[in-house]
């Protein structure tokens, strides 16, 4: 099927195309679209009538400015004339009187009145922007400050302090001279005075005065501070060594020694019961025994202690006894071990391995630890067999009692003190 012909607008030319989207092309080309868009039309304004140019593409525009389009959508003449310059012009949305600003600040300026100053009662002239403001009861910033200070209040008549003539203000604490030539010349009136601590004249103003600035210098301001605590100390007696001292009351208002080597006492000499050296103590420590803490624990070892019970200890668990033996820890401290592997170790003339070298009694008390009633296992796993009933407990010792240990290892019978 063939598309049908059409007709360019721009150019005149004839082309084939299909219809877009149910429209009849009108341009046979994208140049001649640009074409026919770039091209300028004469359009007459539809509220002023003014004739004005515009692109082919705005053919639909109708007015020549925004204005005229608000005062045709407004419905109102849009056209008025200046009240300062009497000119036409296109009036916004607000009712506005001027055409421009500089009509309305110049028309504020013509537009000048007469009025009456309210503290000086002169009269004076003010322009049309000042009267807008309602800057129009004094005729200066002198006479509104007059009449804000002295509001409700009559003037007095005061006598300055420098100069001696008589001048009139509004009632004040303050005013004590006439002008600020004299109040000048007041401050910088200085004055010579002695130093209350050297003695020297210098000069010192009357506000350093009031502030009891007696001192010619910060040096002689500290001396003179330091001199006046000397002279508050009081005196008194120390009661050891009976010299005077003076101190501080609101310090140490309770003070009886005179330093501190009088209030801890006098000191006295020592001698370590363990170690033999001569140290030096106050008086409440004559009776002290020891120089120093390590001293006094080296010393209170075994049955020196208070809580000495013999040496002997039952343990709960197991019922097994336990002596304190030569052996110590990293401090020096004894250690506590089974009595009956002590014996064991002492019949056999070596010590016991910890962990493969169990310990078992024949009869099974605890406390029967006769050399005879002992038996060394050969590891963990023998003894724990024995004990947990699949081997039957030897009949014998197997504990050879060595000929020199024999002595030493009676000393470890059984007793019937258990008891630590």
């Amino acid at each position: 099927m063939q598309n049908p012909q059409w007709t360019c607008v721009t150019c005149g030319t004839q082309f084939s195309r299909a219809l877009d989207h149910g429209r009849k092309p009108l341009y046979c080309s994208r140049k001649c679209w640009n074409a026919t868009r770039q091209t300028k039309i004469d359009i007459t304004c539809g509220f002023c009538g003014i004739i004005f140019q515009a692109l082919s593409r705005h053919g639909r525009k109708r007015y020549c400015s925004s204005a005229c389009a608000a005062a045709a959508l407004r419905k109102q003449p849009a056209i008025s004339h200046c009240v300062e310059c009497n000119e036409p012009y296109i009036r916004g949305k607000r009712k506005t009187k001027y055409c421009s600003r500089e009509c309305y600040y110049s028309s504020l300026r013509h537009a000048e009145q007469w009025f009456c100053c309210k503290a000086c009662k002169k009269r004076f002239k003010r322009s049309g922007y000042l009267v807008k403001r309602g800057i129009t009861q004094y005729c200066s910033n002198k006479c509104a400050n007059l009449a804000r200070r002295g509001r409700g209040k009559k003037n007095v008549t005061l006598a300055c302090q420098q100069c001696g003539k008589t001048f009139s203000t509004y009632p004040s604490k303050t005013h004590r001279y006439c002008s600020h030539e004299c109040a000048y010349e007041a401050r910088a009136a200085f004055g010579l005075a002695p130093c209350a601590y050297c003695g020297k004249l210098w000069r010192c103003c009357p506000s350093r005065r009031k502030k009891n600035s007696v001192c010619c210098s910060a040096d002689c301001r500290n001396k003179l501070a330091a001199h006046r605590r000397k002279s508050q100390l009081e005196k008194s007696t120390c009661q050891r060594c009976g010299q005077q001292f003076t101190h501080n009351p609101r310090k140490n208002r309770n003070r009886t020694y005179c330093s501190m080597a009088c209030q801890q006492g006098q000191s006295g000499s020592s001698v370590c019961e363990l170690c033999g050296v001569t140290f030096t103590v106050r008086e409440s420590e004559l009776n002290r025994r020891f120089c120093s803490r390590k001293c006094q624990h080296q010393y209170f070892v075994g049955d020196k202690t208070a809580a000495w019970k013999g040496g002997k200890t039952v343990c709960a668990a197991t019922g097994f006894l336990n002596i304190r033996t030569n052996d110590t820890y990293p401090n020096k401290r004894r250690k506590y071990k089974a009595q009956h592997r002590v014996i064991v170790e002492l019949a056999i003339g070596r010590k016991l391995d910890h962990n493969d070298e169990p310990v078992l009694h024949l009869d099974g008390d605890p406390k029967n630890n006769a050399t005879a009633n002992l038996y060394i296992c050969a590891s963990r796993s023998e003894a724990m067999s024995i004990i947990n009933g699949k081997h039957n407990y030897p009949a014998k010792s197997n504990v050879t009692v060595v000929a020199k240990a024999t002595a030493i290892a009676s000393r470890f019978a059984p007793s019937g003190d258990t008891n630590p």
